[in-house]
């Protein structure tokens, strides 16, 4: 199963919701490979205890054709596949400014899922050819939004897209991120949604005070550091959804 999380802007907590639910479903004891895609501004790698400008290769290098996908694998968890994207200044001019090989891309992803039981993508969150690639191949499309207009009106954007691009409704799910309880009106923003994107938010998240003033800058996963939380549980009512 090929699951992508996507976002419209930066700024959502989709990378840190990836993170996560990577290592929840590893728990629950499938083999997952965990693709970060998020070339322009990666950070998986933080949590992983991986400095990708170590590393021979990264994903850039994949997409820059001068590796294969299997160059790339880091194995930092039991169960967990994991293949970087780097933080090299050069590599990340060469693939903004040129693009890459998407049907490359795209079957690389589809080989990657006869191996595994689940393919999680951190997909960049820009609108482009490149990003729509590898929604096609997903099995699984994660929308993730906040409860900003900027945000939802993003999503309102992708969902259109998506549904332009013929992407059949039942593969998309959306998860609303960082919404603070006491100040938002929850009903009010799935109304919004539901008016913009056709559909409420399937999960939500909410905003920790205290784990967002823990200060771990992402090295540890809140899921991990957290068991008990509502973020955990949440977290593994969405793997629960997936997998099942």
């Amino acid at each position: 199963m090929i699951i992508t999380m996507q976002s419209f802007r930066g700024g959502v907590g989709k990378s840190s919701l990836t993170k996560n639910l990577a290592l929840e479903i590893a728990l629950q004891g499938k083999h997952i490979s965990l693709v970060d895609l998020d070339i322009s501004a990666p950070s998986l790698h933080l949590c992983f205890n991986s400095d990708p400008r170590e590393n021979t290769f990264t994903i850039n290098d994949f997409l820059l054709e001068r590796c294969e996908l299997s160059h790339v694998l880091k194995n930092p968890r039991k169960g967990l596949d994991f293949y970087p994207a780097s933080l090299e200044l050069d590599k990340l001019c060469s693939l903004l400014e040129n693009g890459y090989n998407i049907a490359r891309l795209t079957k690389a992803i589809q080989e990657l899922d006869k191996k595994s039981d689940v393919v999680l993508i951190d997909n960049h969150s820009s609108i482009t050819e490149e990003a729509m690639g590898v929604l096609l191949v997903s099995h699984k499309i994660l929308l993730v939004t906040t409860p900003d207009l900027s945000s939802l009106e993003g999503i309102f954007l992708w969902r259109a897209i998506l549904e332009r691009l013929g992407i059949n409704e039942e593969k998309i799910l959306i998860i609303l991120n960082k919404v603070f309880a006491a100040r938002q009106d929850i009903q009010k923003i799935q109304a919004q949604l539901l008016q913009g994107a056709k559909k409420t938010a399937d999960f939500i998240f909410f905003f920790s005070e205290e784990i967002a003033l823990d200060g771990n800058n992402g090295q540890t996963p809140i899921h991990l550091k957290y068991p008990k939380s509502v973020f955990s549980q949440t977290i593994r009512d969405l793997a629960n959804k997936i997998l099942n």
